[in-house]
């Protein structure tokens, strides 16, 4: 777990997920909020003293189980984590099933994350979900779940859709002025280019988002696939490729 964690060195907004390993406390969930899972984890398992929290002090050790980040800023990933953290306070969960005698407090919170990522406002964030203990998995009932679950040793990781890395934008070939969408020629300025490599098609942003929406009723695309190499895509990764601000 810790080579996966070691990964996070960008300042982003994150919300994770610990589970205690203290046979006094086996099974114990604590959820909470940071921009550096790794710090964060060596702290929870060093005491209250060392930056701990209350809560998991002298409970541990504790194994970081899974990180969510696609947060635009800190507000959110916040009450992200609260609502997470407090469903039967929250005015869009207090209405779903407390925990279940049968359920462990792993499959209760992931069910109450499971549904979190299905209301809004949060079924519009770019969230990722990364999974870090494999062997856990099996407690979970993953056809359950709209969001893939699944298991990745680097970050980042499980995304709502096939994770796909995003490598360096390359140059603009010069024979691909014409958008492959509309196959009509790209005047403005506006254009996007598939951030994956060996594709690097160009489009008229208005007709890759038109793509990205044929089944959604929504403005702004959260997600589809690349007309030419049919790569599943974040719009917000296909917009940060690019260097894009709408």
């Amino acid at each position: 777990m810790n080579s996966a964690l070691s990964e996070y060195t960008k300042k982003k907004n994150y919300v994770y997920l610990l589970r205690s390993h203290n046979f006094k406390f086996k099974g114990r969930i604590y959820i909470g909020f940071t921009v550096n899972p790794n710090r964060r984890l060596k702290q929870h398992n060093a005491g209250a003293a060392y930056g701990g929290a209350n809560k998991t002090n002298q409970k541990g050790p504790w194994e970081m189980m899974l990180v969510i980040d696609g947060f635009p800023h800190e507000i959110l990933a916040l009450r992200f984590e609260w609502a997470w953290q407090h469903p039967y306070l929250s005015r869009k969960l207090k209405h779903l099933q407390k925990k279940k005698s049968n359920e462990s407090h792993l499959q209760y919170h992931l069910r109450v994350l499971n549904k979190m990522l299905q209301i809004g406002p949060w079924k519009r964030l770019p969230i990722h979900v990364q999974w870090l203990n494999e062997t856990a998995m099996t407690e979970i009932d993953q056809s359950s779940f709209l969001y893939s679950i699944s298991y990745a040793s680097e970050i980042p990781g499980m995304c709502s859709i096939k994770p796909t890395p995003i490598p360096e934008k390359s140059p603009l070939p010069i024979n691909s002025s014409l958008c492959f969408s509309c196959d009509q020629f790209i005047c403005s300025p506006r254009n996007v280019i598939c951030p994956m490599f060996l594709c690097n098609k160009n489009y008229h942003v208005e007709c890759l988002a038109k793509h990205f929406l044929v089944n959604e009723s929504e403005v702004i695309p959260l997600k589809g696939h690349c007309p030419s190499c049919k790569t599943d895509l974040l719009w917000c990764d296909v917009i940060a490729a690019n260097d894009f601000t709408l």
